[in-house]
């Protein structure tokens, strides 16, 4: 839904440490330094692992500082952030 919301707003929370580059998705970002800044192939495979892993756990790592709501991926917090309580 946060997706959806993004393509009319034009919101682009997700930005390059490296350059510029701003995207509306996080998995947009983990690609694009992949391509454009040689982040390794086995970093991206774990990382994707360590989410994918996380939906047959339930683990929730990321905790919402203002209402200890919990989260499995930090993108999804900082939306949650965002909308929220700002």
């Amino acid at each position: 839904m946060q997706f959806h919301i993004r393509k009319h707003t034009g919101e682009k929370p997700y930005k390059c440490d490296q350059c510029s580059y701003k995207c509306k998705q996080s998995c947009d970002l983990r690609r694009h330094i992949r391509i454009r800044h040689s982040l390794t192939e086995g970093v991206e495979r774990k990382h994707c692992m360590a989410l994918h892993i996380r939906k047959h756990t339930g683990e929730k790592p990321y905790t919402c500082n203002y209402c200890d709501r919990k989260f499995k991926q930090s993108s999804h917090l900082y939306t949650h952030v965002k909308v929220r309580h700002s």
